[in-house]
């Protein structure tokens, strides 16, 4: 998030639109180029684990192996078509640089993804956060500056994310192979079939690459039908957005190796209860960052971004509902595919692509970026209450029960006072949204003990906790 608001703010508007068209094919390529074996190397890895070094060694072998081949198509892709994609489909021909740019990133973000997931299958997350969460943000941002003081602009923040990327794929390829040193022993053997390892996969990297798709489409219409500048804007309410996503993948990402663990023991109950209080206490982190931009939508954009960004506010409303749905219905996507569900929401995410497309058509020439958002918010909640259904359905796993009432209330009570707090503020956007953060959190931190925490959260916490920082041994 720091990367985005220093970019926003150093670029402007149209410069900050350019680079996101560039970042979000640089996303959607980068997701789809590990064919999903980011995910088949979590499902077969965690089952060889414990039980064959030869099967569990051919797994990661495998696995980054095809990663890397296919990360080099689509790169290489990327660099040709470039000039095409920038003068016939979005004319706009700086883009031609932005797009050959990120070439290189693709290919090294794609690598780290699944080798950053291979590391989760030890159960420790630290090697994971270090490598996939922490050294490319830091590393971007410390380049931006050093490349927007030389006065390179776009073209530096460009150069800036490929070699953050590259770096942080050698940082995972070293974790990895501390982790699992059976990976650079002679004395064992790669074996095993690829046949199963691939089928699973390429299931999963269909979703994910549908998924993700859906996800960039409204950058890319709304570049196709507005200027740059717009594109900006659009960018910046949606990574700021984003950052609900970011709740529910910090959940995901230690829960998924026990998912898959759970489920393949049989242990469906335990599954569930997982699922419950996991998805509530996600919602729980969402809700006083939600209550604060639903109150304060302008002033949130402008605090962050400056005030050429103020527009983006109703932008940002729409699109944090679509993405509060996301984060109440937990992680479906993660239990979808380590429950072999992935064939349904496949086709909800091509529903949904196909439907987006439509809505955008017919609402970004009329209304602007904010029909974007409508789109994105009303396909995509639409999508994960389906998937939560069939889910539900299928295998009995149910989020919701009478535990979620303390949190509403809560958070009913915090959006009451918040809207009082902001009509009687009139100071500086920063100093508006810093006092409404802090009134926000404290309102959570202060009523949650208040009404009394559960037996299951505190386990729940202390699981988290443990998968975070104990260091296997």
């Amino acid at each position: 998030m720091s990367v985005e608001i220093a970019l926003a703010r150093l670029l402007g508007p149209a410069g900050y639109g350019l680079y996101a068209v560039g970042f979000t094919l640089f996303v959607i390529t980068a997701v789809i180029s590990p064919l999903g074996l980011d995910q088949g190397v979590i499902y077969f890895g965690a089952r060889y684990l414990h039980d064959d070094a030869g099967r569990f060694k051919g797994v990661l072998f495998r696995s980054v192996g095809y990663t890397v081949l296919a990360g080099s198509i689509l790169a290489i892709g990327c660099f040709l078509l470039a000039p095409w994609l920038a003068n016939d489909i979005f004319r706009k021909p700086a883009l031609t640089f932005v797009f050959r740019g990120f070439a290189l990133a693709i290919l090294m973000a794609a690598a780290l993804k699944t080798m950053g997931a291979a590391t989760r299958i030890s159960h420790n997350m630290r090697r994971s956060v270090l490598a996939e969460e922490l050294v490319p943000p830091v590393s971007t941002l410390l380049l931006i500056l050093v490349f927007f003081h030389l006065g390179w602009g776009v073209h530096g923040a460009v150069l800036a994310v490929s070699i953050s990327f590259t770096l942080a794929a050698c940082v995972a390829a070293y974790c990895l192979c501390e982790l699992f040193p059976v990976l650079l022993s002679p004395a064992v053997k790669a074996v095993g079939d690829s046949g199963g390892l691939i089928r699973f996969s390429l299931a999963t990297g269909a979703l994910v690459g549908l998924t993700n798709i859906y996800y960039g489409l409204d950058r890319f219409l709304v570049a196709y039908f507005w200027a740059a500048r717009d594109v900006g804007i659009y960018q910046a309410a949606a990574q700021t957005s984003n950052q609900f996503v970011t709740i529910v993948g910090a959940f995901s990402m230690a829960l998924t190796p026990m998912i898959a663990d759970l489920y393949h023991h049989g242990e469906i109950e335990r599954l569930n209860e997982l699922f419950k209080v996991s998805t509530k206490w996600a919602l729980y982190l969402s809700l006083p960052l939600f209550a604060v931009i639903w109150v304060a939508p302008g002033d949130f954009m402008a605090a962050l971004y400056g005030e050429h960004y103020r527009s983006g506010g109703l932008i940002l409303a729409v699109l944090a509902v679509g993405q509060l749905i996301n984060v109440a219905t937990g992680a479906v996507f993660f239990l979808a595919v380590m429950t072999g569900q992935q064939k349904r929401l496949i086709q909800a995410s091509a529903v949904a692509v196909a439907v987006t497309v439509g809505l955008d058509f017919l609402l970004i020439p009329r209304i602007g970026p904010v029909g974007a958002a409508l789109g994105t918010t009303l396909v995509g909640g639409g999508m994960w209450i389906f998937m939560l259904l069939q889910l539900r359905s299928v295998l009995g796993l149910w989020p919701f029960d009478r535990r979620y009432l303390k949190g509403l209330t809560i958070a009913a009570m915090c959006v009451a006072f918040l809207v009082a707090l902001h009509s009687s503020l009139g100071a500086s956007p920063q100093v508006t949204i810093i006092v409404m953060g802090v009134c926000s959190v404290a309102i959570f931190a202060v009523a949650l003990p208040a009404l009394g925490l559960d037996l299951e959260d505190s386990e729940l916490l202390a699981l988290i906790r443990s998968r975070l920082f104990n260091v296997v041994k």
